[in-house]
């Protein structure tokens, strides 16, 4: 019953970061952080160092920090990369947003729906907080281009 007081603010701080929060995938440090839409999915860690993909924890390797990438013929040892798991959204950002939404719509996620539930972009800028882009038409404005992964991520983590 403690680990569910609706009333203590440290189990709902715990709540919230279950689904807004990341943690860092470094065995020592398990920082945690909240999670803000927008900006590079590459994350550094404060506390310990630690780069890696913040959508699905995938370490990133520096040749700067002399760290060595694992994967046998890796062509990109000399760059700073992850590898991603082929369905992180890391991955499939570049993707056209058209074809977000219709893989949304294909997967029964009513999109439409749940683009209402978001703000809208004003003046031709995405109301993704400190997004400087246009919004995208596909998305009803609610999201740019870029940051249309965004919306599917929402999506896919919605319990439906």
């Amino acid at each position: 019953l403690l680990d569910n007081d609706p009333d203590d603010p440290e189990v709902q701080f715990l709540k919230y970061l279950n689904t807004a929060g990341m943690m860092c995938p470094n065995e020592q440090c398990k920082a945690v952080y909240e999670y803000k839409p927008g900006g590079c999915e590459h994350f550094t860690c404060t506390t310990c160092g630690t780069e890696f993909c913040r959508v699905c924890s995938a370490l990133f390797y520096n040749p700067k920090k002399n760290k060595v990438c694992p994967r046998n013929n890796c062509t990109l040892k000399d760059t700073i990369h992850a590898h991603c798991s082929y369905n992180c959204f890391r991955e499939i950002r570049d993707a056209d947003a058209n074809e977000f939404v219709e893989l949304l719509a294909a997967h029964n996620i009513n999109v439409v729906e749940e683009l209402r539930q978001k703000p809208e972009g004003k003046n031709l800028k995405c109301p993704v907080e400190d997004c400087p882009n246009a919004p995208s038409a596909a998305c009803n404005n609610r999201f740019c281009e870029y940051d249309i992964s965004l919306l599917v991520l929402y999506l896919t983590c919605l319990e439906i």
